[in-house]
């Protein structure tokens, strides 16, 4: 966060919907930021992505459910709406329309991103090395880096360790990789993040790169 409370983004296009967001205030004294941070986290979403042009279908589906939240919540119009956002009102219309169906027909998004109710099976060897390595560092919201490959595992249902242990089953890597976007949007430079996960910084790069383009 910068010391305006404006998340620091690469997209300059995600800086400036949050800036726009940052400037209105919710009935319940919540600037239309904060919960633009809160439906993101619920939905197991990287932040930039849900807030700028990225395609990504968790994060269009969590840009959705934030419109859907701003027409609920606030008298704001579906245009006023779009000028947040910098999209066409008739966008929001139909992106509120299939956030409802959305909400109809699935699990309410912080449903999906709780922990397995299955215990975890303990850690060794290389899991455990990197899950502390991951425990010792800190992210500027008062987590750690542990906690969102926690956060993304659940999201995507995958297996702590899987992730950890660089298992290449689909939900492991999707939750790998929602995890580095988060960090990526965090600040943390691509050998940064791909130190600890033990792999190079161009494997970070094109997952990456990959998701913009999506």
């Amino acid at each position: 966060m910068s010391t305006a409370g404006i998340p620091t983004f690469t997209s300059t296009a995600s800086r400036a919907v949050a800036k726009a967001l940052a400037g209105v205030t919710l009935p319940d004294d919540r600037t239309a930021l904060e919960l633009a941070i809160d439906v993101a986290r619920s939905h197991g979403a990287v932040l930039e992505e849900v807030l700028g042009p990225c395609r990504h279908r968790t994060a269009a589906r969590a840009r959705r459910a934030i419109w859907a939240a701003l027409r609920e919540t606030t008298s704001l119009s579906y245009p006023e709406i779009g000028r947040l956002f910098e999209r066409d009102h008739t966008t929001i219309l139909n992106g509120v329309a299939l956030a409802a169906r959305e909400a109809l027909s699935t699990p309410a998004p912080l449903a999906r991103t709780r922990p397995p109710s299955r215990p975890e099976p303990p850690l060794a060897g290389a899991a455990a090395a990197r899950a502390a390595a991951l425990r010792r560092l800190p992210t500027p919201d008062a987590r750690t880096w542990l906690d969102v490959v926690r956060t993304a595992c659940a999201a995507e249902g995958a297996p702590l360790v899987d992730v950890l242990e660089g298992r290449t089953s689909q939900s492991a890597a999707r939750a790998r990789h929602a995890a580095w976007r988060e960090l990526r949007a965090l600040r943390y430079s691509l050998s940064e993040i791909g130190e600890p996960f033990g792999v190079d910084h161009r494997t970070v790069l094109g997952v990456i790169s990959e998701a913009r383009a999506a």
